[in-house]
């Protein structure tokens, strides 16, 4: 029987151990296409070997003295990522044969960390430890604002939210009665002390008018009285920066 082109190039790759849908994608034609050539010719299908189990107990072993993902691979005639997937399931650590205990001092960093917002993957190269470490110990924790990913959306808007209704606050209580440029450094000032917990929320009214007194101080009167002697940064009194019109004519 005369064997097309076609034909020659299935039995070709057929030979070296490829399936029906590897030749299909190869020679951009149909699977069934290439699935009638080989019963036509009474072929049997190349299939995938089925992937090899994982031996848990003599994996387990392997992890309790201290073996790597890629050493059990090796021994069990799997991948690497294989290993790596098993151990996830099951909790394992990377050569350990049990999930592990993290010290309690590593414990109070990540749960800190945690707290702060970072992720369990960042929290866990702080303290020498697993993503899936970090998760299992955020799982644990109960902190009001914390979630599976850390600090919540919601809890940050809340943050936000309250800081801005702190700052309004204390805007309302230093008032309008003075300049711009000294209502904005009364405000700033008084804003960080309620953040550093010099002032209490509770004070804040009482002690506007302090900060206000400073801010007017420390930037000066635009409206009060300013003697014509006084000397500025280079030495120099207004009066000898004052014009005198006279100068300037010619003389006849």
């Amino acid at each position: 029987m005369i064997q097309s082109e076609q034909e020659i190039e299935f039995k070709a790759r057929y030979d070296s151990g490829w399936s029906d849908r590897r030749i299909a994608k190869d020679l951009q034609t149909a699977p069934s296409k290439v699935r009638q050539w080989r019963e036509r010719n009474a072929l049997l299908p190349h299939c995938r070997p089925r992937p090899k189990k994982i031996d848990d107990a003599r994996a387990i072993e392997m992890l309790k003295l201290g073996k790597s993902d890629g050493a059990i691979a090796k021994v069990m005639g799997v991948t690497k990522s294989g290993v790596l997937k098993w151990r996830q399931r099951r909790g394992f650590d990377a050569g350990v044969g049990a999930p592990a205990k993290i010290p309690v001092a590593d414990r109070r960093a990540a749960m800190k960390l945690l707290r702060q917002g970072l992720t369990a993957k960042d929290a866990g190269i702080r303290v020498g430890w697993s993503k899936g470490s970090m998760r299992k110990l955020r799982r644990q924790m109960d902190d009001a604002g914390l979630r599976k990913t850390g600090v919540t959306n919601r809890a940050i808007r809340g943050q936000v939210l309250g800081q801005a209704d702190l700052m309004e606050r204390i805007a309302q209580a230093v008032g309008t009665q003075c300049p711009a440029h000294i209502r904005e450094e009364a405000v700033a000032d008084l804003y960080l002390a309620v953040l550093s917990g010099e002032v209490a929320t509770d004070q804040i009214e009482a002690r506007a008018a302090n900060f206000r007194g400073k801010a007017w101080e420390m930037c000066g009167s635009a409206f009060g009285a300013v003697s014509l002697d006084k000397e500025d940064e280079n030495g120099l009194r207004m009066i000898d920066q004052i014009a005198d019109p006279s100068s300037y004519q010619e003389d006849d």
